[in-house]
């Protein structure tokens, strides 16, 4: 537990705006955006208005997840000596296939949420992850 204590929170901060940055830019329409946006669309049924975000809300929510999980690679990273950038990016990818990658597929197994999102889901958070676990290694 020392070392969740022990982190650099700036890192942690910087690596959350990092992730921010990476999930906004693949959530843009003109890359994975507009194909998430149908995929949700035909699988849950909301309208596009329904979809729209309500910025102050949703990012601060998205935010606060970020710092949580930037928090959490950084004490990982300094639990295992991850001191560089590509070594925090491979500890954000393993991170990623362990829990997130794992975790996410529930709901395409129980739910039958097409695979297709949770690929495009995951990409992001593969990315968001090798980003921010590079941050927070390099930057401890």
């Amino acid at each position: 537990m020392a070392t969740f204590f022990q982190v650099n929170y700036v890192a942690v901060f910087v690596a959350a705006v990092a992730g921010l940055i990476v999930g906004m830019l693949w959530y843009l329409p003109m890359t994975f955006g507009a194909h998430w946006a149908s995929l949700v669309r035909r699988y849950t049924g909301l309208s596009d208005e329904d979809l729209r975000p309500d910025p102050p809300r949703h990012l601060s929510m998205w935010f606060v997840g970020a710092i949580l999980n930037a928090a959490v690679l950084a004490a990982l990273a300094r639990g295992v000596g991850a001191d560089t950038a590509p070594q925090g990016a491979m500890l954000g990818i393993a991170a990623w296939i362990g829990f997130g990658a794992t975790f996410s597929s529930w709901p395409v197994i129980f739910a039958r949420q097409p695979w297709d999102l949770w690929a495009v889901n995951n990409g992001a958070f593969l990315l968001m992850q090798a980003v921010m676990g590079a941050v927070v290694a390099a930057w401890h």
